[in-house]
């Protein structure tokens, strides 16, 4: 049953994809995205704060998952709170004075190594711990007629939720790198992921805010990332995930905090605020939608104020009134202009 929405979503997609309907993105405004990704990463990044305490975040909003945290301070495990803090720290300081070396992987390695030498399992600080290999086999999966049908509604908007997803955040990496994104051909290769992913028995797939800007801030800069990626994400499902088990929660959080940080763009923000108001309430829309009620209806806010703005701005269109200036007598001089000056002799 979770295999099979990633399925339609990846059959929707990639008909509408074929059918180029990506001028649909001409809709999601930069100030709507710029929201989007600012409330997108505030709510990733109070559940990775769950991680660095040592408590759970609960269900809910922003707001909701912030306060139980807080709620929850008594109940912090300050093992867990200063292994996330020194990895903070420590990814921060290679950023900012060593930005060449991989800052996650090094830091990664440590809070493996730390914790398998420490045993900070048995100190409370949660880890990963096992999981099992396997080896991924084509399967479709075992979904009786009339649940295809029933899932196909929920799978319509979730496509929608997932190419919005993917699409901002590819548009935002293509910004800062000068490069262009063709909202067709996102469909397409977004549709196809989720079929492949179907197929293998796995939830339905976006584009990543938090491993994109991790991928980034590694160096990464082309598609071929993505290859090599794939193919040690393959190799590690299959080979290497006893690998996994002593690696601290806290030390994840802070990797994903880190990555993320980069999408609370609060000068632009304020650029919107102080230039085009309307923009700017654009933005706020998305933002607090996104913060109060999830990333979906956060979005579809933001998309009926920018077309709520058009077509106030269409009913009200500015006018120029053009007309012909009298032109001078044969007997007139133009205004402030001087005679022709006689045409230079020939030597």
């Amino acid at each position: 049953m979770s295999a099979a929405p990633a399925l339609i979503v990846g059959i929707i997609l990639i008909g509408a994809g074929l059918a180029r309907l990506g001028f649909l993105t001409n809709f999601l405004a930069e100030p709507a995205l710029a929201g989007f990704l600012f409330g997108m990463a505030l709510t990733i990044i109070v559940r990775q704060v769950a991680k660095l305490t040592g408590v759970s975040s609960g269900d809910g909003n922003f707001f909701e998952r912030l306060w139980t945290v807080l709620r929850r301070a008594p109940d912090w495990s300050l093992t867990t709170l200063a292994v996330g803090a020194v990895a903070l720290a420590l990814l921060l300081v290679l950023e900012r004075y060593m930005p060449r070396l991989p800052a996650s992987l090094l830091v990664l390695a440590l809070g493996f190594a730390v914790s398998a030498a420490a045993g900070l399992e048995h100190h409370g600080v949660e880890t990963v711990g096992k999981i099992p290999s396997a080896v991924p086999v084509p399967h479709l999966p075992g979904v009786a007629a009339h649940d295809w049908l029933l899932l196909g509604g929920g799978a319509a908007g979730v496509a929608l939720m997932v190419f919005a997803e993917a699409f901002s955040i590819a548009g935002r990496f293509a910004r800062e790198h000068g490069d262009d994104v063709d909202a067709d051909r996102e469909m397409i290769a977004v549709g196809a992921s989720n079929i492949a992913v179907g197929f293998f028995r796995g939830y339905t797939v976006s584009g990543s805010a938090s491993r994109s800007a991790a991928a980034e801030g590694a160096g990464g800069r082309s598609p071929m990332v993505s290859v090599i990626a794939a193919l040690l994400i393959l190799v590690t499902g299959a080979f290497l995930t006893p690998l996994f088990t002593d690696l601290p929660e806290p030390v994840l959080g802070a990797i994903v905090i880190v990555a993320v940080r980069g999408f609370l763009k609060v000068g632009e923000l304020h650029r919107y605020a102080k230039l085009d108001r309307p923009s700017c309430w654009v933005a706020l829309t998305a933002l607090t939608g996104v913060l109060l009620f999830d990333l979906l209806p956060g979005l579809l806010l933001a998309v009926a104020l920018s077309l709520a703005l058009f077509i106030g701005a269409a009913g009200r269109p500015r006018l120029a009134v053009l007309g012909h200036l009298p032109a001078p007598t044969s007997t007139e001089t133009p205004p402030n202009t001087a005679p022709p000056s006689p045409p230079p002799e020939c030597s």
